[in-house]
């Protein structure tokens, strides 16, 4: 009885470590909008902005965050996680990591947000002095790795 007792209490002090280790839900949300402003800018620069766009950026959000609260979770807790059976098992994060990760990117390929999509709307090369996409500069203030030049920031 008294291992089981310990067991609970290691148990609960891991995982008030793990909270403490998160990021602040608001500090999450502050980066996703800063770079959803520079997102609605620079898709405004050069189309009209109407109703369903706005739906598509409120989607676009709702993926980052996800994607950045569930990618702190993986970065914090590792790729892989004792089950509630003692087994290791893959870190259900991962998952909804990659989802998340994968459903924005879909939208900012549409909104010409990636330096990929941006070419195919310009229909030529990209200009060299053109600023850095509001997506790679998101991986670059935040860390990660950038699906779009192969880049891992720290």
């Amino acid at each position: 009885m008294g291992r089981r007792k310990e067991t609970q209490a290691a148990l609960e002090a891991k995982e008030q470590a793990r909270d403490a280790a998160q990021p602040a839900a608001g500090t999450i949300d502050k980066d996703v909008d800063r770079y959803m402003k520079a997102a609605i800018k620079a898709i405004k620069g050069r189309k009209k902005f109407d109703d369903e766009d706005i739906i598509a950026m409120d989607i676009l959000r709702y993926h980052l965050r996800n994607w950045r609260m569930a990618a702190e979770e993986v970065r914090n807790h590792g790729m892989l996680v004792t089950g509630g059976n003692g087994q290791l098992a893959k870190n259900p994060a991962y998952d909804v990591a990659t989802t998340a990760l994968k459903m924005a990117l879909a939208i900012m390929q549409d909104y010409g947000l990636t330096a990929m999509s941006r070419k195919k709307l310009t229909k030529g090369e990209p200009d060299p002095n053109e600023p850095i996409s509001p997506l790679e500069q998101f991986f670059a203030e935040n860390g990660g790795y950038s699906p779009l030049t192969g880049k891992t920031y720290p």
